[in-house]
């Protein structure tokens, strides 16, 4: 058999497990093609034109909140880079982004325990089925993946912790003097500054999962031995605090939270937090594609893993990885209980799904690991483990895929009465009109549209953009 043949028969089993998963995120990209702006994505294209990069940094860390970089980004993309007209390739290419830098990093993390195998095909697997599990057990894709203002805080955070990871792996193992280290050391700190900008919820989940990491690298290294991956750790986790210590120093955060409870005390947090928590943990296995997508995954990773026999070093850190996930996706909903007063909205808990996850999945792959060296597993154990896997993400997969796809109609009427509305408000701009009413902006997001109140926020924002007094049909919330 030739190598070629060898090597498209050793990929086949990959390909197969892939399919599943690729289909449903290329359903959930297509989605994003009817994304439009809705609400606060008005307001923040408007301000950022009007005020510019830093002045609408700082009008909005004044007035509302310290995510800095999130305003940034506002005016790097809604202004620069692609405008209200092309905010609707923004899904699919985080989608595209977030794969690409997920599967590089997974790559060289295995090409560090088997250097002499081919680890693409696994990296892509790996990959491809950790964002897969991460929409589906994200409780609002519609807010956290097609609406900006909600993707540039919850998400784009993410994708950007790949890129870092990415990143991370490579100079990490070629640093070899103090300067390069050093150098090293400083970019790791601004890199993290500036990501944790990007949300409340975001900055908290990166600072306790440095500082989790560093714990794991300082108690396996040996003595006095200096380790680059150490360094760029505490770098960045240093970059981590002083983002923190920025983001919770804004001004608007007083403002924003005069508007809740502020009754809130330490006993109500944690009450508030631990009941939130749990229904949190069981709203991952109360759909039939949540619950076999998860268990699908663990085993296809733990499948992965039979194949890295030495991955594991330390046999506890499979029991640490386990219980810190229950622990670090709990700390990470406190700072949104916190500055809600209440549970936060569902689309900030991407964040602590996606804490969840990766240490669930390092729990299964170390497993896995462990396993093929302790016990003898014979080729019909572990096909029947492939197998089961894959039918289990099959069935995930197909739920999913059918319920995205017959959900795109609300997504292609609101494209199309957002797209109707816009000419019929640069119509009347144009003829001269003092003012327009537009039909109801009820949306798929269910956030606030404009209503008969010229004063109400998202009249204004829409006011703004578009240079004309814009109303809409009178306002009534629907649970």
């Amino acid at each position: 058999m030739s190598g070629q043949a060898k090597t498209l028969g050793k990929a086949l089993p990959y390909l197969a497990l892939l399919l599943p998963s690729s289909i449903a995120l290329f359903i959930y990209g297509y989605l994003g093609r009817f994304t439009r702006f809705i609400a606060d994505d008005f307001c923040s294209a408007y301000y950022a034109e009007e005020l510019g990069f830093v002045r609408s940094i700082w009008y909005w860390y004044h007035t509302w909140s310290g995510r800095y970089s999130a305003f940034g980004m506002d005016w790097l993309v809604l202004t620069k880079l692609l405008g209200m007209y092309s905010i609707n390739i923004v899904p699919p290419i985080i989608l595209v982004v977030w794969i690409v830098f997920t599967s590089a990093a997974i790559y060289l993390s295995l090409k560090s325990f088997s250097p002499e195998r081919n680890n693409l095909f696994p990296a892509i697997l790996l990959a491809a089925s950790l964002i897969y599990i991460l929409l589906v057990l994200n409780p609002n894709v519609p807010q956290s993946l097609y609406w900006w203002n909600g993707v540039r805080s919850y998400t784009l955070p993410l994708v950007v912790l790949s890129f870092y990871t990415f990143v991370f792996l490579i100079i990490s193992k070629q640093i070899q003097a103090t300067k390069q280290l050093i150098f090293w050391g400083i970019m790791s700190f601004t890199f993290l500054f500036a990501s944790g900008g990007l949300s409340e919820t975001y900055v908290v989940m990166q600072l306790i999962l440095l500082a989790f990491l560093a714990i794991l690298k300082i108690t396996s290294m040996p003595r006095k031995k200096t380790d680059p991956e150490l360094f760029l750790l505490l770098a960045g986790l240093l970059g981590t605090i002083l983002s923190l210590v920025v983001i919770i120093s804004a001004p608007g955060n007083a403002i924003r939270q005069s508007r809740l409870d502020s009754s809130l005390n330490l006993t109500n947090l944690m009450l508030i937090s631990l009941t939130g928590y749990g229904e949190f943990v069981l709203d991952l296995f109360n759909q039939a594609n949540k619950f076999t997508g998860l268990i699908g995954v663990v085993l296809l990773t733990m499948w992965v893993g039979l194949q890295y026999k030495d991955a594991v070093k330390q046999p506890w850190k499979i029991f640490v990885y386990f219980v810190s996930g229950f622990a670090l996706s709990f700390v990470c909903i406190l700072p949104g209980v916190y500055g809600y007063s209440t549970m936060p909205p569902t689309r900030t808990l991407i964040i602590p799904v996606f804490v969840l996850i990766i240490c669930f999945l390092q729990t299964s792959f170390l497993t896995g690991s462990w396993l093929s060296k302790k016990i003898y597993m014979s080729l019909w154990i572990k096909n029947g483990l492939m197998v089961l896997a894959g039918a289990l993400m099959l069935v995930s997969t197909a739920i999913t895929s059918q319920s995205l796809y017959e959900s795109r109609f609300a997504y292609i009427e609101f494209a199309e009465r957002w797209d109707a509305v816009d000419a019929q408000i640069l119509r009347a701009k144009a003829d001269g009109q003092d003012f327009v009413k537009i039909p109801s902006m009820e949306n798929w997001a269910r956030l606030d549209r404009p209503n008969q109140d010229p004063g109400f926020w998202v009249n204004e924002c829409y006011t703004g953009i578009y240079g004309i007094e814009v109303y809409g049909p009178p306002f009534i919330w629907e649970d």
